[in-house]
C-alpha cells in the first residue's frame, strides 16, 4: 500500500460475507439490549411489592421510576458524545459497568430517595449504551445486510419489555 491510497471502508465491509463474528456481536448486543429494557421495566412490576414491605404508597415511587427514565434520556445524548470522543466500546464498557453497579446497588435500599438516585444512575448507564451499541452494529455489518439487521435490533428491543409481564 501507497502512503497516498485511500482505502474505501464501506466497499470492504461490502465484500465481506456474514461471519461468526458477526454473528457473534450481533447477539451479544441483542442480548444487552433485552437486558437493558427488562431493566428499565423491572421497577414497574415490583413497585406494589416494594410499596407493601416500606408501608408507603405506591405513588411514592413515581419518582424512582421517572428517574430511571430520565436518565436512560440523558445517558443516550451523553453516550453518543462519548462515544465519538472515547470511543463507542469502552463507553458501551462504562455504561454498562455504571448500570450494573446501580442496579446491584438497589438490592440494599432503604428508601425512595435512594432508589431515586440509584434508578437515575442506572438509567445514565443504559442510556449511554444505546447510541454505542447501535453504532458498532452498523460499523462492522456488510451494507446488504445492515438496514435489516439494525431494524431486526430495534424490534428486539421491546421483547426486554414484554419480558417483565411473564
Amino acid at each position: 500500500m501507497h502512503s497516498g491510497e485511500t482505502i474505501d471502508v464501506d466497499a470492504l465491509l461490502d465484500a465481506q460475507s456474514l461471519r461468526s463474528r458477526h454473528g457473534m456481536i450481533v447477539g451479544a448486543l441483542l442480548l444487552m439490549l433485552l437486558v437493558n429494557n427488562f431493566c428499565a421495566q423491572i421497577l414497574a412490576m415490583i413497585a406494589p411489592a416494594i410499596a407493601s414491605d416500606w408501608a408507603i404508597s405506591s405513588r411514592a415511587l413515581a419518582g424512582p421510576m421517572g428517574a430511571g427514565w430520565l436518565g436512560a434520556a440523558i445517558g443516550t445524548f451523553v453516550g453518543g458524545i462519548l462515544g465519538d470522543r472515547i470511543g463507542r466500546r469502552w463507553t458501551v464498557i462504562v455504561a454498562t459497568a455504571v448500570a450494573g453497579m446501580a442496579t446491584l446497588a438497589t438490592g440494599f435500599v432503604t428508601g425512595t430517595g435512594e432508589l431515586m438516585l440509584l434508578r437515575l444512575c442506572g438509567g445514565l448507564g443504559l442510556g449511554g449504551t444505546f447510541p454505542g451499541t447501535l453504532a458498532q452494529l452498523t460499523e462492522c455489518l456488510p451494507g446488504r445486510r445492515r438496514d435489516m439487521v439494525v431494524s431486526a435490533t430495534m424490534l428486539w428491543s421491546p421483547f426486554g419489555i414484554s419480558g417483565c409481564d411473564i
